[in-house]
C-alpha cells in the first residue's frame, strides 16, 4: 500500500520562512526570535485554507544555522540556534487541528552552513561524513517523536553526491553517509506512516532510496507530469516555485506570479487528474506573510479545478 496515497491527485503549499528571508519591501528588520514570536499560525493557516490545500512544507531549518523548534541534541553543541518559541510545534498543532498535513523540510548537511555549525556537527571529522550523520539522525528522531502524529511526512533536501554540484563547498560526500534503517526509523520514530522523500535536486525526478514513499520532485518549470501511476508503488509529486525564487531574499520585494492562470490551472490539472501530487511553493516575508498576488491566483486555481472536476 501506498502511504502517499492522500496525496494523489492533490496539491500543497511550502514556504521558505528562513531567517533571513526580508520583508515585504526588501529590508531585513527583525531578529530570528522576533520572526517566532510574530508569526500568527492561525493567520497562516486560514490562508492556506482558503487556498485549499492539503499539506503545507514548512522548514523546520535550512541552511541558515537556525531552527523553529527547540532539540537538545543542536542545543547542547551550539547555543543560541533554536528559537525560544516552538513555532513548528505551534503550526502543526494548529494545522493537525483543522485536517492539514504537515511535511516537515530540513536540509540532510550542514555543508553551506558556518563554521562553528559544521564544527559544532562534526561535519568535516570523517570523509565519509558518518560522526556528523550520528548526531543528525538524533536530531531528526527527537523532532519526529516530539511531533508524533502531527506530522505527516518529510523534504529532505541535499540527498545528493557532492561532486556533481558546482555550489556545495566541499566535495567528498555523497548518499552512502546514509545508514538507511537508521535513517528512517529516525524519521518515522513519532509517525509510522509519516512518508519520506529525499531531494537529490532541481529537475532530478528520481528516488534516492527504495524506502521513499514518494517523489521530491523539485522543478524550475512546468514541463514534469506524473508517469503512469499504476505501474508505481510512490507518490509521483512536483515541487515548484510559482513568484520569489524560493525564498524572498534581502533586497527584492515580491514578485507577481511567474505564470498565467491558463498556465497554472491547466499544468495542476493535468497533474491532477494523473493522480499526481503538486507542491506550489509561495513567497513568505519575515513577518509571516504570504504573496498576496500568489494566495489570490491559488484561490483562482482552487475554483478552476473545482468547476472542471
Amino acid at each position: 500500500m501506498n502511504k502517499a496515497a492522500w496525496m494523489s491527485g492533490k496539491y500543497g503549499i511550502m514556504v521558505h520562512y528562513l531567517s533571513h528571508i526580508a520583508n515585504a519591501e526588501g529590508k531585513k528588520e527583525l531578529s530570528v526570535e522576533e520572526m517566532a514570536d510574530r508569526f500568527d499560525v492561525k493567520s497562516f493557516a486560514d490562508s492556506i485554507e482558503k487556498m485549499g490545500a492539503s499539506w503545507v512544507i514548512f522548514p523546520i531549518g535550512q541552511n541558515t544555522g537556525y531552527y523553529w523548534s527547540e532539540n537538545p541534541f543542536i542545543e547542547e553543541r551550539i547555543q543560541g540556534r533554536c528559537t525560544k518559541r516552538d513555532l513548528i510545534f505551534d503550526l502543526a498543532d494548529e494545522l493537525y487541528n483543522r485536517g492539514i498535513k504537515l511535511i516537515a523540510y530540513l536540509p540532510v548537511e550542514v555543508d553551506f552552513q558556518e563554521e562553528d555549525i559544521r564544527k559544532a556537527f562534526r561535519w568535516n571529522e570523517s570523509p565519509d561524513r558518518k560522526e556528523f550523520m550520528k548526531i543528525w539522525t538524533s536530531v531528526v528522531r527527537y523532532y519526529a517523536e516530539k511531533l508524533g502524529k502531527r506530522l505527516n511526512g518529510w523534504w529532505f533536501d541535499g540527498a545528493y553526491d557532492a561532486a556533481e554540484k558546482d555550489f556545495t563547498v566541499t566535495k567528498d560526500w555523497n548518499n552512502k553517509r546514509f545508514v538507511k534503517s537508521e535513517w528512517f526509523d529516525a524519521a518515522k520514530a513519532g509517525n509510522s506512516d509519516a512518508v519520506i522523500s529525499m531531494n537529490t535536486g532541481a529537475d532530478i525526478m528520481g528516488y534516492v532510496f527504495e524506502e521513499e514513499e514518494y517523489l521530491g520532485g523539485e522543478v524550475n518549470d512546468l514541463t514534469h507530469f506524473p508517469w503512469d501511476y499504476e505501474s508505481m508503488d510512490k507518490q509521483w509529486h512536483a515541487l515548484t516555485y510559482l513568484d520569489c525564487f524560493w525564498m524572498l531574499a534581502e533586497g527584492n520585494t515580491m514578485p507577481e506570479p511567474r505564470f498565467t492562470d491558463d498556465e497554472l490551472c491547466g499544468y495542476v490539472m493535468e497533474c491532477l487528474n494523473k493522480k499526481g501530487a503538486v507542491t506550489l511553493n509561495i513567497g513568505i516575508d519575515e513577518n509571516g506573510i504570504l504573496a498576496y498576488k500568489t494566495v489570490e491566483q491559488i484561490c483562482r486555481l482552487k475554483s478552476f479545478l473545482k468547476s472542471n472536476s
